[in-house]
């Protein structure tokens, strides 16, 4: 009795084993389709955005006062209604998607195409607008939890730097001020404290019950 169940928990180990290293290999797959198709489309774009050249945006902004103190994130109201008076943002088309432009984190080596809308569909070779306009001062920003992607922005530090190349080839430098965690359906919390950041980027946590927020600020 005792053997046939030492070998019954071997078996199961060993499925349990393999079980875990098929995801593990999955998920590199998915990551390196992943990685492949936002490259492809960053190509296409440095053809539809000024003064966009793939991997330039990579590189820390030159003119950004280093020095600069880094505000305090104040807690505030939900996120506003889109305010009439501020011009609908440009947005360039690619293969038959609209993209807002495209967001690189220097310190991690990633830059993603950001499309104007988001679905699961488009996450799965780039990062979306969430909600928010630049304009306003209040972009939300969502990838998927894949390494060449949003993985490891819960590991960014205070004062790291966020770029956002917009459609009309405009640069945007931010320096990150907070990371939180948010409840993965707690929209509302997404969105909170607008007043103070300026653009957020988030994905969710393994096994998806949390979302990691990162807000930065627009520096000069």
């Amino acid at each position: 009795m005792k053997k046939k169940l030492g070998i019954s928990l071997i078996i199961i180990g060993a499925v349990l084993f393999l079980a875990a290293l098929s995801l593990v290999l999955y998920n590199r797959l998915e990551d390196k389709r992943a990685n492949e198709a936002a490259n492809e489309i960053l190509g296409g774009l440095e053809d539809v955005i000024p003064n966009y050249s793939k991997g330039n945006a990579s590189t820390e902004n030159q003119n950004a006062n280093v020095n600069q103190p880094i505000p305090t994130l104040t807690p505030g109201g939900i996120l506003n209604e889109y305010a009439p008076e501020i011009e609908k943002e440009t947005v360039v088309e690619y293969d038959g998607i609209s993209y807002l432009g495209v967001v690189s984190i220097p310190s991690m080596g990633i830059e993603l195409p950001v499309t104007s809308d988001w679905n699961y569909d488009l996450m799965k070779f780039a990062a979306c607008r969430y909600t928010g306009t630049v304009a306003e001062t209040n972009l939300i920003i969502c990838a998927h939890n894949l390494a060449s992607f949003f993985s490891g922005i819960g590991n960014l530090n205070s004062g790291d730097s966020i770029v956002f190349i917009d459609a009309k080839g405009e640069y945007h430098y931010y320096e990150v001020i907070e990371i939180s965690t948010v409840g993965g359906y707690d929209t509302e919390m997404m969105k909170e404290g607008s007043d103070g950041w300026d653009i957020t980027l988030f994905s969710c946590t393994y096994g998806g019950a949390n979302r990691v927020a990162v807000r930065a600020v627009e520096v000069d």
